[in-house]
């Protein structure tokens, strides 16, 4: 089983769709840095201000995972 089939890098930004959703409950796309890539394919984002996450995104997301390198393709 190939784990990054995209062939992502460390250093890739990639688009998170529906990343997080707003208090109305309007999902949002997020950007974020790949900063560490697992052997089983897991990646480690920073969902940084450069991209434009504002720190309460960034700060939801820093706790979320399961994002895996066959589930998302270079921006």
């Amino acid at each position: 089983m190939e784990t990054n089939k995209n062939n992502l890098r460390i250093g890739d930004v990639i688009s998170v769709e529906q990343a997080w959703e707003d208090e109305a409950g309007h999902y949002h796309d997020a950007d974020a840095e790949i900063i560490a890539i697992h052997k089983d394919g897991e990646l480690e984002l920073d969902f940084n201000e450069e991209l434009g996450n504002s720190k309460d995104v960034r700060e939801f997301l820093a706790r979320t995972d399961g994002y895996m390198a066959n589930d998302y393709k270079n921006k």
